[in-house]
């Protein structure tokens, strides 16, 4: 395996002079010249570490759960049992908290004296900051994954929806289509209404196949919406999910924030929660308000039973968005959509 060249001879220099100590510290703090991986960098720290004070050998162990620990040169072995001489421990910490810890091993002189171990400490400062930038990289790294696949997911559903729908829905249209010509028409003018309101509603269930596509990752944006704007949107899916006369009590603050949501997603997650509300014959009402820089939209219905379809709560996830649901002591059923970081507050002054 082919291995960085070190910053500093690979012997201990806790003897050296003043010009020898100042290269260690800047070979430690400059870690990073090794690449942008976490794992690269952490064992770049470990290894220039580990021939400043003369070691063969060396571990980074992560302070609390969720880090990987890293070694070098062998990946994945173990690190040794504490020894008196042979085996260094360097606790690592950066803004006064715990960050990892150092353990140096097979020194080349046999043993660490006080003069490596003197070095050591005053490495650990910068080798404290490396490993700390380290555990936040690998946490954006975490961050970026899960958002990669929240928009998989979203792509899954998606696919999945417009797959299972379109094709029948198109026979049932073609169907209606020919029936409701006058050639086809039946003289019962009630039937012929039944059949203009069956077409019609598959038309708009084209129309929202088409509205969840725009949902999909491809196509999927952000907007910033006035109060205005966001109870237009909840009201457009009240209308959708519940019907065209339906009335639904929203309430927005007047002084709330503009919000910047994803209409499409958050239009068709709504949807989905107010459908199931009017299936189950529950009147129901819209809160919005403000939790920090959150944005919180609460569904409550008169009346118990399950709003959340699967699809909402799918849909809310990939918007990185969290729905939950609860009962009241009242007999009412809670649905609580909370969005991060969507308030935009315009600074006062």
């Amino acid at each position: 395996m082919t291995q960085e060249p070190s910053a500093v001879p690979p012997v201990s220099i806790a003897s050296a002079d003043t010009g020898g100590r100042a290269a260690a510290l800047y070979s430690v703090a400059t870690s990073f010249d090794a690449g942008t991986e976490p794992r690269q960098v952490a064992i770049a720290l470990i290894r220039r570490f580990a021939a400043a004070t003369g070691a063969r050998s060396g571990w980074l162990l992560p302070a609390g759960e969720g880090c990987p620990a890293h070694s070098w040169p062998d990946p994945g072995f173990p690190p040794p049992s504490p020894h008196p001489t042979a085996v260094m421990t360097i606790p690592l910490l950066h803004a006064g908290l715990p960050v990892g810890t150092l353990v140096l091993g097979e020194p080349a002189a046999g043993s660490f004296g006080t003069a490596e171990r003197r070095l050591a400490q005053a490495l650990a400062h910068p080798a404290g900051a490396v490993a700390a930038a380290v555990r936040r990289l690998a946490a954006a790294e975490e961050a970026v994954g899960r958002a990669d696949d929240a928009a998989a997911l979203l792509a899954e559903v998606m696919a999945a929806v417009d797959h299972d729908l379109r094709a029948p829905l198109t026979t049932i249209l073609g169907a209606l289509q020919t029936l409701t010509r006058p050639e086809h028409r039946p003289g019962d003018s009630d039937l012929g209404a039944l059949l203009d309101g069956a077409l019609e509603q598959a038309r708009r269930l084209r129309f929202l196949l088409g509205d969840l596509q725009l949902a999909a990752p491809s196509a999927s944006r952000r907007e910033t919406l006035p109060p205005a704007g966001l109870q237009a949107l909840i009201a457009e899916a009240a209308r959708s999910g519940m019907g065209a006369t339906a009335s639904l009590p929203i309430e927005v603050p007047s002084d709330f924030p503009p919000a910047a949501v994803d209409p499409p997603a958050l239009r068709r997650t709504l949807d989905g929660v107010l459908r199931r509300a009017c299936r189950l014959g529950l009147a129901a009402r819209v809160e919005v308000a403000a939790w920090g820089d959150d944005a919180m939209i609460a569904v409550t219905a008169h009346g118990t039973g399950s709003l959340v379809p699967p699809l909402s709560a799918r849909l809310a996830e990939a918007m990185g968005a969290s729905l939950q649901e609860s009962a009241g002591t009242d007999a009412t059923t809670v649905v609580q959509l909370r969005l991060p970081a969507a308030l935009r507050r315009v600074p006062s002054g």
